[in-house]
Order: structure tokens, then C-alpha cells, then sequence
């Protein structure tokens, strides 16, 4: 299916691209996926100039983002995607380097574990282990955010820091979430034809590594989306109509607002999974990530709290 006309040539030539070497998660061995991905990023990259750092949040491997120059309003935990097996921080360097110089926020994205050579809860580990370190250091508003596989990671966090009685995140920033790694959403395979990125045998084998063959897809840290909700901070919820996990979100919207989350969901017709790692190539990414810039800065006012 090709996408709507009312779409930028630059997107279309993206999904044909996409398509033409598609990603063959469930056959392809975990390095040669790893390898691809870096591959695949590093052709998008066009960062804009920020200060990097590499930081040990809590024996974690980091890194922060800032503008060069300026206050900066708060902190952006960034948890990438990568179905818990690929992607990097510098992968998604390009990415975080835009979050902060639009939000004004210094960003912090986690080089969390990852399967097969570390399954659950390993991921969610870090990323807890990261927010902790936030907190403890005073770091002013933390908003928690995420793409896909760090989508759900992102909830879950907010999920463990909600139990232990730590300071919750000031905000939640999810997008393209995978939230259920049962894959019982319709849109998984109603949405198959159409999405030229995730695939239901891609997401199943990505699932598998992450919990092993023994794993509960229905663990709530897992699959958040199975999670009580109540006692959460503000949410942004952001998702393409032509994603596999487009129900992944509208679900966890409902839930939410049904647990008396303040949610927004923002549901963007023929749009791609994670739509703003592509900012740099298309105007429609570009559009997406100043969606999610404008919900960071929202949470990262002064009078935001």
C-alpha cells in the first residue's frame, strides 16, 4: 500500500526505501541486526551541535546532551527503541541532540542492557537505576520518554518508581509504544501489509529474546500495558495509523484515562513507527518530534510541577 498523497516526496521515498530492504528481525542473527541498525542510523544523522558527556548513572552507562548554550529547564530521560535488542545511544545520538536543543532540557539517554545476552528485567533495571540516580542528584523535572521497545520502558519505570515511593517522573513521553509483548493487539496483524518497519514474526522474535522462551509476555514490568495505571504522571501518547502497534497505544490511552491519568493521545494518519527518529530526513518526522518537544516542554516549566 503506498501512503496517503497528501504525504512529502521525501516520505514516500523513505517508506519505498524501507521496504525495499526490509528488517528481518525474527531471521537475521542478533549482530548482523545490531550492525544494520547502526548502519541504517548513521545515514539519517544530521545532529544539530550539543555538548555530549558520557556519564556512570548508578553503574549505567550514559550520555548527556545539552545546547551549547543557555539554562536548560529540566531533565529528558530518554530510553531508545530497538525491540530491547538493538539500537544505541549513538544511534539515537541524532535524535537526543534534537530533543535538547528544541526542548531546552539536558537529555540523558540510557545504554541499557540488552537480550539475549540480558533478559528481563535487565533493561528495566537500568532504566530505573538511571531515574533513581536523577533523583537522588536533584536533577529539577524529570520527564521520562522513550520510543517502541524504550516506550514501554519508559512506562515501566514510572511503574517501579511509582511502587518504591520515589518522586514521579513529571511527565511521560511514549512513543510508538510497545506496551504488550503478547502482540494481542488487532492492528499486529491487521497492519502487517502496511508497516514497513515491524513485522508480527519481527516483534514475536524480539519478545523472545527479551523474556526468553520460558518468559511471561503478560508480566506487567514487561507489558505494561497489563499494569495498574492509577498514580501516574501526565502521559503523551504518540502513534502512526499504519503501525503494527498502533493498538499497543490506543489501548494504553483508554487504560490511562480510565486509571485517571491526564493522557493525551496523538494519533497521526499514515505515519511510520516512531516517526520522529526521522526528523532529519522528513518533514513529517521533523513535525512529530516538535509534538513531543512541545508535551516536554509543557512538563518542564517552572510552573509545569
Amino acid at each position: 500500500m503506498s501512503p496517503l498523497p497528501g504525504t512529502s516526496p521525501e516520505f514516500r521515498d523513505l517508506v519505498d526505501q524501507l521496504r525495499a530492504r526490509p528488517f528481518e528481525a525474527d531471521t537475521r542473527p542478533v549482530a548482523d541486526l545490531r550492525a544494520g541498525f547502526e548502519r541504517f542510523a548513521a545515514q539519517l544523522a544530521d545532529p544539530p551541535e550539543v555538548h555530549t558527556e558520557q556519564v556512570e548513572a548508578n553503574g549505567v552507562p550514559a550520555e548527556w546532551a545539552r545546547r551549547p548554550a543557555g539554562t536548560t529547564r529540566g531533565v529528558l530521560l530518554y530510553l531508545h527503541g530497538g525491540g530491547f535488542t538493538i539500537g544505541s545511544v549513538p544511534a539515537f545520538r541524532d535524535l537526543s541532540a534534537r530533543l535538547a536543543v528544541r526542548t531546552g532540557c539536558a537529555v540523558l539517554t540510557v545504554e541499557y542492557r540488552r537480550a539475549p545476552e540480558h533478559r528481563f528485567p535487565a533493561a528495566l533495571d537500568d532504566a530505573v537505576a538511571a531515574y533513581e540516580w536523577l533523583r537522588a542528584a536533584g536533577a529539577g523535572p524529570v520527564v521520562v520518554a522513550g520510543d517502541s521497545a524504550g516506550g514501554g520502558l519508559a512506562l515501566s519505570t514510572a511503574l517501579v518508581a511509582r511502587d518504591r515511593g520515589l518522586d514521579p517522573p513529571d511527565g511521560l513521553a511514549l512513543i510508538s509504544p510497545l506496551l504488550d509483548l503478547a502482540h494481542t493487539g488487532r492492528s499486529v496483524q491487521m497492519n502487517a501489509p502496511i508497516d514497513p518497519i515491524v513485522t508480527p514474526a519481527g516483534s514475536h522474535a524480539y519478545a523472545e529474546r527479551y523474556l526468553g522462551a520460558d518468559g511471561d509476555p503478560y508480566d506487567p514490568l514487561a507489558s505494561p500495558l497489563f499494569a495498574d495505571l492509577t498514580g501516574l504522571p501526565p502521559t503523551y501518547v504518540q502513534v502512526g495509523t499504519t503501525e503494527c502497534l498502533l493498538d499497543d497505544a490506543l489501548r494504553a490511552a483508554r487504560r490511562l484515562r480510565d486509571a485517571g491519568v491526564d493522557t493525551d493521545l496523538d494519533v497521526w494518519p499514515d505515519m511510520l513507527h516512531i516517526m520522529p527518529f526521522f526528523a532529519s530526513r522528513v518533514p513529517e518526522g521533523d513535525a512529530a518530534l516538535q509534538a513531543v518537544v512541545n508535551f516536554v516542554r509543557s512538563r518542564t516549566d517552572g510552573d509545569a510541577r
